[in-house]
């Protein structure tokens, strides 16, 4: 005979507090850009104090999504994003740099601010971020611009 077990409630290791299953909204700094998680994520919090858990794969999602709507949204990215968006993809500067076909020297310029971050490498960025088979900044071609009137 099976007897039901209840599980006891999780306590909040700060506080004691019960921990319940919330939306967390958080703003994350990539680089110079603020950008705000407004609640997809749902984690175990205490209401008491605020403290939450997340998970090494829900925080690997939240970066790399952070990392790719600066990438998506920001006319400029500058090397604290770059650095950034980097760290997220769990890339070393010299991974990155043969990810995009370039020197290992020219990431570090770009993340150091030596050099600006090329509109070809935001894209490319951009496309190893959302998942997408990497492209060297050689082979993107920039889309033809259509004016009308």
């Amino acid at each position: 005979m099976t007897t039901g077990t209840k599980s006891k409630a999780r306590k909040c290791p700060e506080c004691g507090g019960p921990l319940s299953q919330r939306s967390l909204k958080q703003t994350i700094m990539v680089g110079a850009s603020k950008v705000n998680d407004n609640g997809r994520l749902r984690v175990p919090t205490c209401a008491a104090c605020g403290y939450y858990e997340l998970t090494q794969k829900q925080l690997s999602e939240s970066e790399l999504g952070a990392a790719l709507v600066v990438f998506c949204d920001a006319q400029n990215i500058d090397g604290g994003a770059l650095k950034y968006a980097r760290k997220a993809l769990r890339l070393t500067q010299a991974d990155l740099a043969r990810e995009l076909g370039v020197e290992p020297e020219t990431v570090s310029r770009w993340e150091t601010g030596k050099m600006p971050v090329t509109r070809m490498a935001q894209v490319a960025i951009a496309g190893l971020l959302k998942g997408d088979k990497p492209n060297t900044v050689e082979t993107l071609e920039p889309a033809p611009i259509s004016r009308t009137g």
